[in-house]
């Protein structure tokens, strides 16, 4: 009913419905079946927060304007790992860079 509707109206429907046999009973999966769900749902939840924490850094490089994302192909590689290692440790240069790019493959 158009404009006269609220959750207490709806649940009291509801529960009607259900007395009257109207509303069938929900699933309720097995036990294992439940487990596995909820592994997935942390997985899925794992990868998506792994995923936003490499597209922070990658981000904090851009910020930085490092655009070593150019120069790699995999940011978290073990040529961009040596990188961005040596970075960190101080203030690196071109020949110390490029030396740790070519001996990192």
């Amino acid at each position: 009913m158009k404009g006269n509707k609220d959750d207490e109206k709806d649940s009291k429907w509801i529960g009607d419905l259900f007395r009257l046999g109207l509303v069938p009973g929900n699933f309720i999966p097995s036990q294992n079946i439940r487990i596995l769900r909820e592994f997935t749902r942390y997985r899925s939840k794992l990868v998506s927060m792994k995923s936003s924490e490499k597209n922070c850094f990658q981000n904090a490089f851009t910020v930085c304007n490092v655009t070593l994302d150019s120069v790699v192909s995999d940011m978290f590689g073990k040529s961009a790992s040596a990188i961005t290692d040596y970075l960190i440790s101080g203030i690196p240069s071109l020949r110390t860079i490029v030396f740790l790019f070519c001996n990192a493959r």
